[in-house]
């Protein structure tokens, strides 16, 4: 019997340990993914860094706006299109714009634009000693949150948060175990201490229920035979 449950705890320690290893796995998986994604959005990668450098690119020679041709060039790749609208509203230069794209703004327009998407481009801007230069991407390329602040205070105890939701894990995989553990004991000890008692040769009956009921009622069927097999041996010594 001891064998027995320490077969049972054996197994259930390993099946928790199991789940306890694929999820440290997926997390150690989240992290490389988000520090992929982290390398790829570097600061010299990211949308306003690129806003930036095409800006100090743009400049004005003989009364037009002239982008340098690398700049150009790392537009094109990137499938990014740019407009520069000066102080009155007016787009007075402009690359690779979709015909959908506006040429007049309104500071509405601008400030909407700035936040979030134009004609679902999501767009980014940086100053230029002319007005503003913006940038559009492919739609569905980037989700822009209008309202991308987070507290202070949340992002100091997150640390402490994560730690708790840890161990919340941790205590509810604990508690699982023994639920689960106590559960098979209290299907399996009957079983076995019914094996138990045909191997002593004792009378057995147990009850024929539950997810095991056909172990029960092989156990009752070879009690029953090993209690009438003395019984027919006599009756075969006393025939003349």
């Amino acid at each position: 019997m001891k064998k027995v449950k320490k077969f049972i705890t054996h197994n259930l320690l390993v099946f928790v340990l199991c789940g306890a290893v694929l999820i440290v796995f997926n997390l150690i998986l989240f992290a490389l993914w988000g520090a992929g994604i982290s390398k790829d959005n570097s600061v010299q990668n990211t949308p306003w860094m690129l806003a930036d450098a095409t800006s100090a690119a743009l400049q004005k020679q003989s009364g037009r706006f002239v982008l340098n041709t690398s700049q150009e060039t790392d537009l094109r790749k990137k499938h990014v299109w740019a407009m520069l609208i000066d102080n009155t509203g007016k787009v007075v230069w402009s690359t690779n714009l979709p015909g959908e794209i506006p040429k007049n703004y309104t500071i509405s327009d601008i400030a909407e634009l700035s936040r979030t998407y134009l004609n679902g481009y999501p767009t980014f801007t940086s100053p230029h000693k002319e007005g503003l230069v913006v940038l559009g991407y492919q739609k569905n390329s980037y989700l822009k949150v209008p309202r991308n602040n987070l507290n202070n205070t949340f992002l100091a105890n997150m640390p402490a948060f994560l730690l708790i939701i840890f161990l919340c894990d941790a205590f509810l995989f604990f508690l699982i175990y023994i639920v689960v553990k106590k559960r098979l004991l209290f299907t399996t000890e009957p079983l076995i201490k019914g094996l138990e008692a045909v191997q002593r040769g004792e009378p057995v009956h147990l009850e024929e229920k539950g997810p095991l009921s056909q172990v029960a009622a092989s156990i009752n069927q070879i009690a029953k035979a090993a209690q009438e097999q003395p019984k027919k041996h006599t009756q075969q010594k006393g025939k003349p």
